[in-house]
């Protein structure tokens, strides 16, 4: 989470208050927003022929 980010996924424990530094579990946008960066850090893998890559949540499957 970038840090000018962090403050919106703050929350309250045992008193003191946290952020998150890396993408929340839970958070209704994570999910595609994860999707979007691995979808970007896959485009310049070569695949051997005939073969395909499907992203689905948080999987690949070759």
């Amino acid at each position: 989470t970038a840090e000018d980010s962090q403050h919106l996924f703050a929350f309250t424990w045992k008193g003191q208050q946290l952020t998150w530094t890396c993408l929340p579990q839970g958070f209704t946008g994570s999910p595609t927003i994860f999707s979007h960066l691995l979808k970007d850090d896959l485009k310049d893998i070569i695949l051997p022929g005939g073969s395909i890559l499907v992203q689905y949540v948080d999987g690949l499957l070759l």
